[in-house]
């Protein structure tokens, strides 16, 4: 761990982890980075020990751990946290990482009010490779919102744990929800949450996580969660056409159910038009960008990197600036869009980065046109 930040609060990390050996040494790279007190469980449900392999190499001190067949994700965050016992409980999914420094904001918006229960931020959301794709959330960021629809990105969200006690900590029967079930709670127990307007976690969407894979039994889920919580029947509806549009949208199905749902949501947009959250320039859902907009991706490769290139929807004279700095940029032509989901392409350009301090990267770029969107941004 790098020099502790000096606010005296200590975090309790869970990471469950299962058949994830080719992207976990993010995640502990992540964890290895922050400046805050630490007691990291890591909860190995992998059949083999491709991620025990990992684990060791990576140095990063374990408090509590297993490598064995759980009661699945749910009651592995929840055993992690009955065995650690720092005041304040997360848990990183084995793919998704941190911001360089989250855990020292965090710290800070906790200590700065003792009775502030949870805090979150907004996350980005990546490819397998760590692509820019989109931010999240992409709804209010408002916890009054909570029960229309999931606003909280998981891996940016942190609980004391005296609120995490209070509710009786996770539900372990749910395999899909159990993060939504858990703010709901939470909320209605009356804990204070507290938003923090900066990015604190990459979640990587790809066809390995529960979201894109969980099909109908997620969607199942889904609506008996809302319907235990008391929504009403039309609003659980049009939250579950939500969700289903996401996953067709997500997996590419056949064109014509994608352009019907897609002529719904038009209709819906026409009778309730809805208010769209924009996020460093981007609007959040469609990745609209109004001239000019900013990029943040966590970096932890070994090699700095030596190369970015943006996919957007329309030829434009395209500037960019890496961590303050200009840098030039050239056209690539037609390109496919680094991100998961329907292959798709769009107009690349690509800038030579060499950036060499730092783990925390921030691209800002500006189009000499307003309203395109970016589509991707990978770097290499």
């Amino acid at each position: 761990m790098e020099t502790p930040h000096p606010v005296p609060v200590g975090f309790s990390i869970a990471l469950p982890a299962r058949e994830q050996a080719e992207f976990i040494d993010t995640a502990l790279s992540s964890i290895r980075s922050q400046r805050v007190p630490i007691e990291l469980a890591v909860l190995d449900a992998t059949p083999d020990d491709s991620v025990q392999r990992v684990v060791r190499a990576a140095a990063v001190p374990v408090a509590y751990g297993y490598h064995r067949r759980d009661d699945g994700q749910a009651a592995a965050i929840q055993e992690g946290w009955n065995h650690t016992t720092q005041p304040i409980v997360a848990w990183l999914c084995a793919d998704d990482y941190y911001f360089p420094d989250a855990l020292s904001l965090v710290a800070d918006a906790f200590v700065a009010d003792p009775q502030v229960d949870v805090v979150f931020g907004h996350a980005v959301h990546v490819s397998a490779a760590g692509a820019f794709v989109s931010y999240f959330p992409a709804g209010s960021p408002d916890p009054d919102e909570l029960i229309r629809g999931c606003s909280i990105s998981q891996p940016a969200c942190f609980v004391r744990r005296s609120a995490m006690e209070r509710v009786g900590g996770l539900n372990a029967h749910l395999h899909f929800t159990m993060d939504w079930d858990f703010w709901i709670r939470l909320h209605r127990a009356g804990c204070r949450f507290r938003f923090l307007d900066a990015p604190l976690a990459a979640v990587r969407v790809h066809p390995g996580t529960k979201t894109m894979s969980g099909g109908y039994a997620r969607l199942q889920e889904i609506a008996a969660l809302l319907k235990a919580h008391g929504v009403p029947a039309r609003s659980r509806w049009r939250t579950q056409l939500g969700f289903l549009r996401q996953d067709i949208r997500s997996r590419g199905s056949h064109p014509l159910l994608r352009s019907g749902l897609e002529a719904l949501k038009s209709m819906e947009e026409r009778i309730r038009p809805s208010v769209r959250s924009t996020i460093a320039g981007l609007e959040c859902g469609t990745n609209r960008v109004h001239v000019r907009c900013t990029v943040r991706l966590p970096w932890y490769a070994a090699s700095p990197p030596q190369e970015a290139v943006v996919v957007v929807d329309r030829a434009l004279e395209l500037t960019m600036k890496v961590n303050e700095r200009p840098v030039a940029v050239e056209p690539l032509g037609i390109r496919p869009v680094p991100g998961p989901g329907p292959t798709g392409s769009g107009y690349g350009y690509r800038a030579f980065v060499d950036e060499r301090t730092g783990r925390d990267l921030s691209f800002s770029l500006s189009g000499s046109v307003g309203h395109w969107r970016l589509l991707g941004l990978a770097v290499h």
